[in-house]
């Protein structure tokens, strides 16, 4: 593994951005655990949110999707998916202006309605209206004709959000009359283990409405493939749990037992 990435990953957890039942930031974590946009309940949690009280971290995080990004000459706009990505976006954009690779970049806006599952998006779409003030939008940003998209977030468990962000931008731009692409996908920290693989079979996704087409996808960090870096700095309860959850990622909404069995051993050992 590369050691500055091995640096970075453990001062993502030093810094509590990476955050378990042991070191939650918010002690309210530590009896409930996390649940993510896909509902999945987990005992630890990726939080990038914060990552503006450490701006060194920051910049180092910025730097490594550069150093990604910048390997990717076709791509002229990166959307960002809201909230998280947009104040990541921001420094990345400025990083590849400093080293002379610039791209503009874009950010989606919170739909009215949630929606959680890709399918389940044209419908929204078609009854989404924008606020009636200002020049608010579904997407915040200049397309151009040609233009060359990618999706950009700060993480994916799955791709179900990031799939959700570029059918907004196929959208908005068809209202818009605009002829672009997207078929990129760019993250820093993967907390899945088939995304690369749902990239390829996009192109068979049930939802015609979608405009499927296989998906290039790319991230900095795997989070399992990471993991050990952690074990010099986790409690031995701790750094087992986790490996036990990304193992059975199900395990710990359905087993209450060996739930609570964690918030106990957490709440003594906390750190």
């Amino acid at each position: 593994m590369d050691d500055g990435l091995e640096d970075l990953f453990r001062a993502l957890y030093l810094g509590r951005f990476i955050q378990t039942l042991w070191n939650a930031f918010d002690p309210r974590n530590r009896k409930n655990g996390w649940r993510l946009k896909s509902k999945l309940w987990m005992p630890w949690f990726f939080d990038m949110r914060d990552l503006g009280d450490d701006p060194e971290t920051f910049y180092s995080v910025c730097g490594e999707m550069v150093c990604m990004i910048s390997q990717y000459e076709d791509i002229d706009n990166l959307l960002a998916v809201e909230m998280a990505g947009i104040p990541l976006v921001g420094g990345v954009s400025s990083h590849l202006v400093s080293i002379g690779t610039p791209r503009r970049f874009a950010y989606t806006r919170p739909l009215k309605t949630k929606v959680r599952n890709p399918n389940d998006l044209m419908t929204v779409l078609e009854q989404s209206n924008v606020d009636d003030y200002g020049q608010k939008d579904l997407i915040e940003g200049r397309m151009r004709d040609g233009d060359r998209f990618a999706i950009f977030d700060d993480m994916a468990t799955t791709l179900d959000s990031k799939i959700i962000a570029r059918a907004i931008l196929l959208y908005q731009a068809e209202e818009r009359g605009i002829d672009l692409t997207c078929d990129t996908v760019f993250y820093f920290l993967d907390r899945g283990k088939e995304s690369k693989k749902t990239g390829l079979n996009f192109a068979n996704y049930p939802n015609k409405d979608l405009w499927p087409a296989p998906l290039r996808v790319d991230f900095v960090i795997s989070f399992d493939k990471h993991l050990p870096v952690l074990e010099e700095v986790m409690t031995p309860n701790e750094f087992q749990a986790i490996i036990d959850h990304q193992k059975d990622p199900k395990r710990f909404g359905e087993d209450e037992e060996w739930r609570r069995s964690l918030f106990k051993m957490a709440e003594k050992e906390a750190h």
